[in-house]
């Protein structure tokens, strides 16, 4: 018991003496910051406080996500592809709003 008891104030003096100090922080929102054919990537800043000094730093959080035909190419930029639909057309159907996109005629 007295090996335990040891070891416990052992911990816990090695954790305060870490120069440790508390900080609070806020959440944020992620956002899109790039994006291709398969992938997205998302960002958000955080800022964090420092309790003890009040020193605000800032940290950024970033992620890629991938997927097949995530994104379609559109009017020179990669847009969000929305359904897989076949519209009509004054010429006849086409396919307009996915990762390939395709049109026909009557016949």
């Amino acid at each position: 018991m007295k090996c335990a008891g040891f070891f416990l104030v052992t911990l816990t003096v090695a954790l305060t003496a870490g120069g440790q100090t508390p900080i609070t922080s806020s959440d944020s929102q992620y956002t899109v910051v790039d994006r291709g054919p398969f992938w997205r990537a998302l960002a958000a800043t955080q800022s964090q406080t420092n309790v003890q000094t009040g020193a605000v730093t800032q940290e950024v959080h970033q992620y890629t996500e991938l997927g097949c035909g995530m994104h379609c190419w559109s009017n020179g930029q990669w847009l969000p592809s929305s359904q897989a639909l076949i519209e009509l057309t004054p010429s006849g159907a086409a396919a307009v709003q996915g990762p390939h996109q395709a049109g026909s005629t009557p016949t």
